[in-house]
């Protein structure tokens, strides 16, 4: 009996699992969609799927059926039967409530940039060319101070290229898009018979028009203006407009009105604050560093601050590094010599030096009116002075280009010093009089620039400068016969200036008509003013001021024609704890070639 029973239950139990099999082969087979159209439109097929399958969809009719499918296949789900219809056409759905919503995918069109970017170099002596005119696809930029430039076109792969620069011919190109290009100038040197000045002739000699108040000039003009060689720099900046041609120091400009210590002098990225020498015919620039000069009066980019006068930019010498370069001059005031040497064909080591080969001053006789009335019996003066002066500057200059950088290293040091002395000595008086005052001008800066992937460029600079002055007087006088008297001074004073500056520069093309560029930095100075008189400290004094700023502008084109650059900078004054900010706005308008209007304003 036992047995019996549980042979039906294992009977029971067999007949249900074979049920439960049955149940689900007939639902899983139910699940297969089978779809077998040819040349049929979507709608239709969606259709035939509701109506079959009871997959339910919304759709616009009209675009589907412009859609002909042919399919024969079997799918295990309604989404994956849905999916291979869509798939490669512009159409995307939703489920909403087990309803496929079919509507028209976005599709992102992703413009192609092409970009060019290169080095505009002079043909001869392999020097960098900077701040060129360049003229890309009717689109106008400038190279920047070490005559790199980049493009970006979404237009074409191929490039028109026009390149201008003061001096020299024009090169007129086709390129394809690339990077790395190094594009040569050719100087140009027409000596003329004769020539009759009249009207504008000078304006070959200067870069005006295209900015507002900015004016730039080079080392080909230099050579032929008049002027001691010594001073040819800043005789070449006292010809232009806007900036006093009398009156101040060969070391100091006077632009548009502006005090002394207004307007800055940069030389390769330091401050050259003016030797503030004795002979004025010799200036704290050799020429034969200067390359180009960029004059702006009284108005300036936000990439330039501290400065209420005008700046003058001077880019200097890099050497050539291909060949070695010897040039010598002696004057009636110095003797001056610039060697260049190669180094791997990529870089060049740069020297410069002048100095002094004489005595600039005579001894001077200095006549005593004791005598007066009576006449002169001896011929010989009363008093002797006896004045020594010495000037001597040295440069030192590395630089080189990689595939998409180049850097330099850029050192100065200059000394002025000028001394007297007058001695007199009679039965009953004794004069002595000493006086020496040394001058010493230091400057050193650091460059590093680099072209990114896509041609935008940074620029890390770092830069120092002093100047030092030192006076020293030494007088005694004394008188021994009839109210007998003496008198002694014994003076020095010590007075010094320090900059220091660490600044990074951003150009980025975000398209041919829009570059932005932004940097960040920060100054700081400090310095030292110590008056002494007979061995007794009478005044010792110490400061410092470290100076961060940021700023921010924009390149704008419009049409061609206008060309609109706002920009923004931020000083913060660490002793005030004050921030200081100073909108600026440039805007240039070329009415046609021969008319151009600029203006500009800022704080």
């Amino acid at each position: 009996m036992w047995l019996q029973r549980k042979s039906k239950y294992y009977l029971s139990v067999r007949i249900s699992v074979l049920f439960v099999l049955i149940f689900f082969s007939y639902f899983i087979k139910a699940q297969v969609i089978e779809i077998k159209f040819h040349n049929t439109p979507l709608n239709q097929i969606l259709i035939s799927l509701r109506d079959q399958y009871s997959i339910m969809s919304s759709f616009d009719d009209k675009q589907l059926s412009s859609y002909i499918i042919t399919v024969d296949k079997r799918f295990a789900s309604a989404s994956q039967a849905i999916d291979y219809l869509l798939k490669g056409l512009p159409l995307a759905y939703d489920i909403n409530e087990g309803v496929y919503v079919i509507y028209p995918a976005e599709v992102t069109i992703r413009l192609r940039k092409f970009n060019i970017a290169g080095r505009i170099i002079d043909k001869i002596n392999n020097e960098s060319l900077p701040f060129s005119n360049i003229l890309i696809n009717r689109s106008g930029l400038i190279s920047d101070a070490t005559g790199n430039f980049s493009f970006t076109s979404t237009t074409d792969s191929v490039f028109s290229v026009t390149i201008s620069y003061l001096g020299y011919y024009v090169l007129d190109t086709v390129l394809t898009a690339g990077t790395g290009y190094l594009l040569k100038l050719t100087p140009s040197v027409v000596a003329l018979k004769e020539i009759v000045v009249e009207g504008v002739a000078i304006s070959r000699s200067i870069n005006v028009g295209h900015l507002p108040g900015t004016s730039r000039l080079n080392h080909k003009v230099a050579y032929f203006l008049p002027g001691n060689g010594d001073n040819a720099v800043f005789n070449l900046l006292r010809l232009q407009p806007g900036i006093l041609a009398a009156g101040e120091q060969s070391a100091d400009l006077i632009i548009r009105g502006s005090y002394e210590g207004q307007s800055q002098v940069i030389f390769d990225g330091f401050t050259l604050f003016g030797m503030k020498n004795f002979n004025d015919n010799i200036s704290a620039i050799n020429p034969f560093m200067a390359k180009d000069i960029k004059i702006m009066k009284g108005t300036f980019g936000a990439e330039y601050g501290e400065r209420v006068g005008g700046i003058v930019d001077i880019t200097g010498a890099d050497g050539d590094p291909l060949k070695p370069l010897i040039q010598l001059c002696i004057n009636n005031m110095t003797l001056t010599g610039k060697a260049s040497i190669p180094l791997f064909k990529k870089s060049s080591l740069l020297l410069a030096y002048r100095q002094t080969y004489y005595n600039l001053y005579r001894p001077e006789e200095v006549v005593s009116n004791t005598n007066s009335g009576r006449g002169r019996q001896s011929g010989k003066a009363d008093y002797y002075a006896y004045p020594h002066y010495v000037f001597r500057d040295l440069n030192f200059k590395y630089s080189g280009s990689g595939k998409r950088s180049n850097y330099f290293v850029s050192l100065y040091g200059g000394m002025d010093d000028f001394s007297y002395s007058l001695n007199q000595e009679s039965q009953y008086n004794k004069l002595s009089i000493s006086y020496v005052e040394e001058n010493k001008q230091l400057g050193a800066s650091a460059f590093y620039g680099f072209n990114w992937k896509h041609v935008n460029r940074s620029n890390f600079i770092v830069s120092y400068s002093a100047l030092q002055n030192d006076k020293i007087q030494d007088e005694y006088a004394e008188k021994s016969r009839f109210n007998p008297w003496s008198y002694q001074l014994n003076n020095q004073l010590l007075s010094a200036i320090n900059e220091i500056n660490a600044r990074t520069y951003n150009r980025i093309i975000i398209s041919e008509s829009n570059i932005l560029e932004a940097g960040t930095g920060s100054l700081y100075y400090f310095t030292k003013k110590d008056d002494s008189e007979l061995h007794d400290s009478l005044m010792d004094d110490k400061s410092n001021l470290a100076l961060p700023y940021l700023y921010l502008q924009e390149q704008l084109t419009f049409w061609k024609k206008l060309k609109i650059t706002p920009g923004i900078r931020t000083d913060y004054y660490i002793i005030s704890r004050k921030i200081f900010l100073q909108p600026r706005i440039t805007v240039a308008f070329s009415v046609n070639k021969y008319l151009r209007l600029n203006g500009s304003w800022g704080l």
